[in-house]
C-alpha cells in the first residue's frame, strides 16, 4: 500500500510502501543487519530500548551516492558533541561490507552502519520506495523510550535533511 504522500528524484515522482510514522507514535519493530570481524549482528527496536538512551536513525539510499555520504559525514560531525550519550545509527539499503568500507575510510565515529537489505525498516517506517525497493532518505529521532519524538522524509531524495532540526531534537532529550 503507497504512502500518502511521494518523494521526488530529480523532480520524478516515486511512491513509498509501509505507513508513515508520526512524531508521538511507538517506534515500530525492525531488523537491521551488521558484519564486524565475521560475525553478523542484528540491530532491533530491542535493542535500542537495552540501550536505554535517544536514537539519531539516519537514513540514506546509499553511501555510494553524494547527498548520501555528505549525510553520513554531517551527522558524524555533529554527533560528536554528544559523546556517547546517544544512539547514532546509519540505515541504509547498501550491503553491511559496503557501510563497513565506507564507515573505515570516512572515519566515522558516532555512526554504526546498519543495513536494511532484508527491507523490514523501510517498510516498518514508511520511508522504502516501492520500486526500485531502496531506502528514500530520512532522519528519525527516538526518545529512550522508542517514542518517534522527530521526523523529517525529504521530499527530494538529492536534497540533505535539515541537520539543525534533528540535532536540536536530539539535544533537548539529554
Amino acid at each position: 500500500m503507497p504512502h500518502p504522500g511521494y518523494i521526488t528524484f530529480h523532480g520524478e515522482p516515486y511512491a513509498l510502501s509501509g505507513s508513515p510514522l508520526p512524531v508521538g507514535s511507538p517506534a515500530p519493530d525492525f531488523m537491521l543487519v551488521q558484519f564486524e570481524a565475521g560475525v553478523q549482528r542484528v540491530i532491533d527496536r530491542q535493542a535500542l530500548l537495552d540501550a536505554g538512551k535517544p536514537v539519531l536513525l539516519s537514513v540514506i539510499t546509499s553511501v555510494d551516492t553524494p547527498v548520501g555520504s555528505l549525510q553520513a559525514k554531517t551527522f558524524d560531525g555533529l554527533l560528536q558533541e554528544f559523546s556517547g550519550r546517544v544512539t547514532a545509527l546509519l540505515v541504509s539499503s547498501d550491503l553491511p561490507f559496503t557501510l563497513n568500507r565506507f564507515r573505515e575510510a570516512e572515519h566515522l565515529r558516532c555512526l554504526v552502519g546498519g543495513s536494511d537489505y532484508y527491507g523490514s525498516f523501510g517498510e516498518a517506517y514508511g520511508v522504502r520506495i516501492e520500486e526500485p525497493r531502496i531506502l528514500t532518505r530520512a532522519v528519525f529521532v527516538l526518545d529512550h523510550e522508542c517514542i518517534v519524538r522527530y521526523e523529517q522524509v525529504v521530499d527530494e531524495i538529492t536534497t540533505e535533511p535539515d541537520y539543525a532540526a534533528a540535532i536540536a531534537a536530539l539535544a533537548a532529550m539529554l
